[in-house]
C-alpha cells in the first residue's frame, strides 16, 4: 500500500538540498507518495541574497520580514491538508507554535530532522529545541553529538546520515590530468564558513613556503573578498560560487581536501559532510580531530585527522609528498563512502527507522 509523504521546509538551507530533496526519486521510486512543501517564496529568497551580496542590509530586512509573513501563511494553509499524510518529516527551523497549529491536523507520524546545535540561541534555544523534540514521534538528526542530545528528550531518535553524493562523482567522466605538477590543497564551503580556514592558517602558509608546486583552491567563498584569510605565502585560486554540478568538478580536481573546525559547541554540532563528499570523490580527507569526524575517520586508512598546528603540517606534508599514499587512500576513503554513505545506504537507515513504522 502506497504511502504519502510530506517535507516541511521552513527556510532555504543546504539541509533542505542534502536532508530532504536528496530522498525525492528514491522514495518515489520506492512506491512513496512524496511531496515537499516551502514555508518561503524562493524568488524572494533569490532577491534577498541579491541584496545581501550587494551589501544592501536594508532591503534585505524588508525581504527577511516579508517571508516571515508568507512563512506564518503556508504554516496555516497547510494545516488545513496535512491530516492527509501517513508521514510528516518537518526540516530543522520549525518553532514550538507552527508544531502546535500542524500538529492539531496531523494524523501521521512526525519526524523532526535537524543537524547543527539548534538548541544554542542563535537557533531554536534550548526552550523550544525541548519542546519540539519532546513533542514529535521520531527524531532523526546529522551525527551522534547531536544524538545524545535528542535523546535526552525522545528515545526515538537516531543519525541519518546526509548521502554524500557518490552517484554524482561515479557519473562524472571528465579525465584529470594526473601528469600535473601542482598539488592541490582544497576546501568547500560558503562564505558563512570561511572563518574556519583560521584554524589552518598558519599551516598553509608554512606549507607554501617550503613546497611551491602546492596550490589552495577555496570553493564557495562568496564576492567580499574581505572574508577570506589574507594569505601571503601560499597561492591561492577563489571560485566565488558553484553549483551541484561545478562542485563534483572543482572537488575532482583536489588531490588533499581539508575540513578544519574548532573544538567548540558548535562544530561539535556538525556533520561530517564535507569529509564524505572528498571521500565520494577519492581524494585524501584531512580533517580536524573533533566530533564527527573522529566516528568517520580511521586514521590512515580512509582518512587522516589533525589536533592542532603542528599536525596539520606533518601531515600535509606527508600527503604532499607521497602522492602513492594519496591515492591509497583517497580510494579507501571512496570504498568507504561507497558501502555506508550512498544514497541507498542512507535510504536504509530513514526506512528501517522511521518509514517502517508509519
Amino acid at each position: 500500500m502506497s504511502k504519502n509523504l510530506i517535507y516541511v521546509i521552513f527556510q532555504p538551507a543546504p539541509s533542505s538540498v542534502v536532508r530532504a530533496e536528496v530522498f525525492r526519486d528514491i522514495l518515489t521510486n520506492n512506491g512513496y507518495t512524496v511531496l515537499y512543501h516551502y514555508c518561503y517564496s524562493k524568488k524572494l529568497f533569490e532577491i534577498q541574497s541579491f541584496f545581501e551580496k550587494k551589501e544592501w542590509f536594508p532591503f534585505s530586512l524588508i525581504i527577511r520580514g516579508i517571508q516571515r509573513v508568507i512563512r506564518n501563511i503556508s504554516v496555516y494553509a497547510l494545516a488545513s491538508k496535512i491530516e492527509q499524510y501517513d508521514g510528516v518529516i518537518l526540516v530543522k527551523y520549525i518553532s514550538p507554535s507552527m508544531l502546535r497549529v500542524l500538529k492539531k491536523k496531523i494524523k501521521g507520524k512526525i519526524l523532526y530532522d535537524f543537524d547543527d546545535s539548534v538548541w544554542l540561541p542563535q537557533w531554536l534555544g534550548e526552550k523550544n529545541f525541548k519542546e519540539v523534540v519532546k513533542s514529535v514521534d521520531f527524531v532523526s538528526c546529522d551525527n551522534h553529538y547531536l544524538l545524545s542530545a535528542a535523546k535526552t528528550y525522545n528515545g526515538n531518535s537516531f543519525v541519518l546520515n546526509g548521502p554524500c553524493q557518490i552517484e554524482l562523482f561515479e557519473s562524472y567522466n571528465v579525465t584529470i590530468d594526473t601528469e600535473a605538477k601542482d598539488v592541490v590543497i582544497g576546501w568547500i564551503g560558503s562564505p558563512h564558513t570561511l572563518f574556519y580556514l583560521s584554524v589552518v592558517f598558519d599551516a598553509l602558509e608554512e606549507i607554501g613556503s617550503k613546497y611551491p608546486q602546492v596550490v589552495l583552491h577555496l570553493i564557495g567563498v562568496g564576492f567580499d573578498g574581505s572574508k577570506v584569510p589574507d594569505f601571503k605565502k601560499i597561492r591561492v585560486v577563489l571560485i566565488p560560487t558553484y553549483n551541484q554540478a561545478e562542485m563534483v568538478k572543482y572537488v575532482k580536481n583536489f588531490d588533499i581536501g581539508l575540513y578544519p573546525l574548532f573544538n567548540d559547541e558548535i562544530s561539535l554540532g556538525r556533520g561530517s559532510l564535507k569529509a564524505t563528499i572528498y571521500m565520494a570523490s577519492g581524494v585524501p580527507a584531512l580533517c580536524s580531530a573533533f566530533g564527527e569526524n573522529c566516528n568517520l575517520i580511521k586514521e590512515g586508512e580512509n582518512g587522516l585527522l589533525a589536533r592542532d598546528g603542528k599536525e596539520w603540517i606533518e601531515k600535509l606534508e606527508v600527503l604532499i609528498l607521497d602522492s602513492g599514499l594519496r591515492k591509497k587512500i583517497g580510494e579507501q576513503g571512496f570504498a568507504f563512502a561507497k558501502k555506508n554513505l550512498a544514497l541507498d545506504a542512507c535510504y536504509k537507515q530513514l526506512v528501517f527507522n522511521f518509514l517502517n513504522k508509519i
